[in-house]
């Protein structure tokens, strides 16, 4: 999932190679921000993995369905539980998250929601290996 562009907003710095790296395991892309409601309901639950950053798209999760996988992206040092929390009431949804590449900058959720994220290629591909 895309964030689409903006400033300050958790983009995904080195989004293309992100992009690739899941279009070579036969992901597809959306953002959530340019569909409808109804769209976005129905790319939730028809999604078996979904890969996305931080933010309030997330909520979809609600119509995720039982057997699918999310995997948060986070910017470095900065997790915070909310869709932990609501991925815990979807029946066997399974939840990951991976922290950016970079500094630690704290754990300061006003910070975190204005940081991109450079997101580790290769822990990416290895969290989703083991996720089989």
């Amino acid at each position: 999932m895309t964030r689409g562009p903006g400033s300050n907003n958790r983009a995904v710095s080195n989004e293309q190679a992100v992009m690739a790296a899941l279009a070579a395991r036969g992901f597809e892309f959306v953002d959530p921000g340019a569909m409808t409601v109804a769209e976005q309901i129905r790319s939730f639950a028809e999604a078996t993995v979904i890969v996305a950053s931080h933010g309030a798209a997330l909520a979809n999760l609600a119509f995720a369905s039982p057997g699918s996988t999310v995997v948060e992206l986070f910017p470095a040092g900065n997790a915070v539980p909310d869709y932990w929390k609501l991925a815990c009431g979807v029946p066997g949804l399974t939840y990951r998250y991976l922290l950016g590449l970079g500094e630690d900058k704290g754990a300061d959720r006003s910070r975190m929601l204005v940081t991109d994220i450079e997101v580790d290629i290769d822990a990416l591909n290895l969290l989703l290996d083991q996720l089989g």
